[in-house]
């Protein structure tokens, strides 16, 4: 920024012009000279000392807005880190128990196979064993495994086997089956 000041006199003229009056005024010339450039330079110090404040006020303000960042930054780097952490526990109690459920549908899998392969022989089995009872009997017998015919009552008991009933259709046959049951036991 230039400086300029602008001295306005107003010259009168003397009527007698003296080298002392010059001399007097060449010395005030160079004192007001001095007095200027000394303000000049106190003006140039100050606006420099200006520009150093206004630069250190900057500097300030953006270092503590750069701190209140990095504090904000830090809150939600914790933040972030802490919902990270829990997400990640709750993947490993997932794995766990996907794990686990893996383990038991592999052990399902199995007793299914064997499950299978008991139906597949109970299948084959039952065919044998319908082979087998039918074997030595008439075609038109109705009597199943256990029956043993007219045996009495009290051989049954004793022997501790079922006691078959011949079935009925009326209260008058109820009556006496129960009868009779009652008087076999």
């Amino acid at each position: 920024m230039k400086n300029l000041v602008a001295f306005g006199a107003h010259k009168e003229e003397p009527s007698e012009f003296s080298y002392s009056d010059v001399s007097t005024y060449a010395e005030e010339y160079h004192v007001l000279l001095n007095k200027w450039l000394n303000l000049k330079n106190e003006n140039l110090s100050l606006q420099h000392d200006l520009v150093q404040s206004r630069e250190q006020d900057v500097s300030q303000k953006k270092s503590e807005l750069i701190e209140e960042l990095v504090e904000e930054l830090v809150e939600e780097l914790t933040t972030i880190k802490e919902k990270n952490e829990s997400l990640e526990q709750k993947v490993n109690k997932l794995r766990e128990v996907a794990t686990g459920e893996q383990e038991r549908a592999r052990m399902l899998q199995c007793d299914l196979a064997e499950n299978y392969k008991l139906i597949k022989m109970l299948n084959s089995e039952t065919t044998d064993l319908d082979k087998i009872v039918s074997t030595g009997k008439p075609a038109k017998v109705n009597w199943g495994l256990g029956y043993r015919g007219a045996e009495s009552t009290e051989k049954v008991h004793q022997k501790g086997l079922s006691h078959f009933v011949r079935g009925s259709t009326s209260k008058s046959g109820v009556k006496e089956v129960c009868q009779k049951v009652r008087q076999d036991i």
